[in-house]
């Protein structure tokens, strides 16, 4: 193997290398936030816009939200919230979609689905973009619709599928409820008595 060979080998090496840095350094340019700030404003509890919220919104119609619908355009076409603009899940991190988002700064996002599970997740997208003030509607458009819509009902003011589903101290002690129901009662046997006569002495 001669040196021309080798150095051709290393200019390959060094130009794969080189591309690799500038692809990593571009892809890491679409995320804004490390994972452990994300999951650091992930897991604040001030992020969920009640029916409430909602109805008071649409009511006095001054409204700092933005809302976005996350489901397919055939479902939002049938029925929305008022002035939400129709983001697709699937298309949530185009960019496209991040710039109607941006462009509205001055609006919070509030992202609502067919299942609030679907609107957590593209939070946490958002999230990682750096788009750090994103709410989050309980419940999924339906309730929403049957309850703060179309006639608002207070007792649904603060509903949440999370809550509803995952109450998980609830669920602890409706099951310590039922091991005291299944366990046996302990039971005292019985005692009898016995006199027994004693004939002579001393």
């Amino acid at each position: 193997m001669n040196n021309k060979t080798l150095d051709n080998g290393a200019l390959l090496f060094f130009a794969v290398l080189i591309v690799g840095l500038v692809i990593s350094f571009f892809s890491q340019k679409n995320y804004k936030a490390s994972n452990q700030e994300v999951i650091t404003k992930f897991e604040q509890q001030d992020y969920y816009l009640s029916y409430d919220q909602l109805h008071s919104a649409l009511t006095n119609k001054d409204s700092h939200y933005l809302f976005i619908d996350l489901r397919h355009e055939a479902a939002f076409a049938e029925a929305q919230i008022p002035g939400a603009v129709n983001i697709p899940f699937e298309s949530l991190l185009e960019r496209k979609s991040i710039k109607v988002i941006k462009k509205n700064k001055k609006l919070i996002p509030v992202l609502y689905a067919g299942e609030e599970a679907t609107a957590q997740k593209a939070r946490m997208l958002l999230l990682s973009k750096g788009i750090n003030e994103v709410m989050v509607l309980g419940g999924n458009f339906e309730t929403a619709q049957q309850h703060a819509l179309e006639n608002f009902d207070p007792a649904y003011a603060f509903f949440r599928d999370e809550k509803a589903r995952f109450d998980y101290m609830r669920f602890m002690q409706g099951s310590q409820t039922q091991a005291q129901e299944k366990r046996p009662s302990a039971t005292i046997p019985e005692t009898t008595t016995q006199t027994v006569s004693v004939q002579g002495g001393c």
